[in-house]
């Protein structure tokens, strides 16, 4: 007897474990004369950082703390169970309706968050939540299925942490599986490159750095953009690899070009959340950088806000380790999330990136206008470069310089590009600007990955600095 109960117990909670659940499960969707049963999966978002930041034991604690808080909203013969992780389940037996099984859900949201806000280290987490009703001819397999379809979509949508099964979820979750095994192949394959996207100085028009961007190299199918993998970038393991790949490669890259470009080039290198995470992050790229003798000086690292809210302190010794050899750190996206001024004063940032999404309808009086000229402001004041992304026309470009934006990037200068194109363009670049009668440097601006053309002003066009960012487009 005592065999069979630890069987289908969670030994760290004392809840029963998927044996007991599906066992659960099994019984009720026997017994259907009284109706269906439904089922809520419960997922610790961001659970990897409390182990990260306070250790397994605390991790274990949050654990146990979610065990006794569904244990009081939950009573038998209602189940409540540990799948493993940081995932746990309900079985809610008939008779219950769709609209009965959704306030209870709604109820345990609310309540299971408050408790995880008032524990010092829980409260990093957050809850995603998705549950089904069981139909005709359910399995327990099947029901779980339902119920972790849910569950996904939860995780996916931005304003809801509660999802309630309905069939058109199975079409997002066949992505999902899509995106993750394309994103393994890619890993394993290596198939992953950079791509590399100018930065040009907004005072002077010339070409001050590069941002490394990830495609995949399909056989069959070309270059991918990073959309195509968007659900791996941030998977725990996935995520680290990519970005861990991708480093690799930008790395050396960085090596070729010292090699081929008559100038060395600053480049800029998205990091994923899963990469950042790595508490080793640090210490493995300051290994790198020296394996493949690539200056600090010619990296910057660029981090999202989301980031700084988790006030990792592994994280940000590693950041200062590599801004003290040199290293830029640059906070992308800046103004969609929800850091604040300490976390500037904290964190060794030297770059504000201000995110495309305010570029659009960038006029004189627009309430982005207003934002842009304050997020410039802010840069300016604290000593940080600035720089714009995704701009698309000269009078964006010719704003944000009046504003007093240091550097930009977007379709009006340049497309990302593989490494032989940007050489090509960056070694044009500087002998140009050494005197060959242009009055600018050249800037890049493929119509296609491979087919190169170059813009630039001629000695009686104006400088950028003026009210001319219109120029002739002739062929590399």
């Amino acid at each position: 007897m005592h065999l069979r109960k630890a069987a289908c117990e969670d030994p760290l909670t004392g809840l029963a474990n998927r044996r007991g659940l599906e066992q659960a499960l099994r019984f009720h969707l026997a017994e259907q004369s009284a109706g269906f049963p439904g089922l809520i999966l419960v997922d610790l978002d961001d659970f990897k950082h409390v182990n990260d930041r306070f250790g397994h034991p605390a991790g274990d604690e949050v654990l146990r703390l979610v065990g006794r808080s569904l244990s009081k909203l939950f009573k038998a013969p209602e189940l409540v169970a540990r799948l493993g992780g940081d995932e746990f389940a309900v079985v809610i037996p008939p008779p219950l309706s769709a609209a009965a099984l959704a306030t209870r859900v709604t109820n345990l949201a609310s309540a299971l968050q408050a408790s995880l806000r008032r524990s010092g280290k829980a409260r990093l987490c957050n809850v995603s939540i998705g549950f089904a009703l069981a139909s005709e001819g359910d399995t327990p397999d099947e029901l779980l299925k339902k119920a972790d379809t849910a569950l996904y979509a939860s995780k996916a949508a931005p304003n809801t942490s509660v999802k309630q099964f309905v069939p058109e979820m199975r079409e997002a979750a066949d992505q999902k599986r899509a995106q993750l095994e394309l994103a393994r192949l890619a890993v394993s394959k290596d198939w992953l490159v950079p791509y590399y996207q100018p930065k040009v100085s907004l005072p002077d028009g010339n070409i001050v750095g590069w941002e490394a961007l990830l495609r995949i190299d399909h056989p069959k199918e070309g270059i991918l953009p990073p959309s195509a993998v968007s659900v791996a970038l941030e998977h725990p393991h996935l995520g680290h690899a990519i970005g861990q790949r991708m480093m690799m490669r930008v790395l050396a890259d960085m090596r070729s070009f010292a090699d081929q470009a008559e100038i060395p080039m600053q480049v800029a290198v998205n990091l994923s959340s899963a990469t950042l995470y790595d508490q080793q992050f640090a210490d493995w790229l300051l290994g790198a950088l020296k394996r493949t003798k690539v200056p600090a000086n010619l990296l910057t690292l660029e981090i999202t806000e989301r980031v700084l809210l988790d006030e990792l302190h592994d994280l940000r010794r590693g950041l200062q380790a590599l801004r003290r050899l040199g290293a830029g750190i640059a906070l992308d996206d800046f103004g969609t999330g929800y850091a604040s001024l300490t976390h500037l004063q904290k964190y060794p940032v030297t770059e504000l990136k201000i995110d495309q999404c305010f570029m659009e309808d960038l006029t004189e009086g627009t309430g982005n206008a207003a934002i842009v000229r304050t997020m410039i402001a802010l840069g300016n004041n604290l000593g940080l470069k600035v720089v714009a992304e995704g701009v698309q026309s000269a009078s964006q470009a010719l704003l944000l310089h009046g504003w007093g934006c240091h550097a930009a990037q977007g379709f009006h200068f340049g497309k990302p590009m593989p490494l032989n194109a940007a050489v090509k363009v960056w070694n044009m670049e500087n002998r140009r600007e050494r005197g060959t009668g242009v009055a600018t440097s050249a800037i890049c601006r493929p119509d296609g990955f491979g087919d190169t053309q170059v813009r630039r002003w001629t000695d009686h066009e104006s400088a950028p600095n003026t009210k001319q960012y219109s120029r002739p487009r002739v062929q590399a």
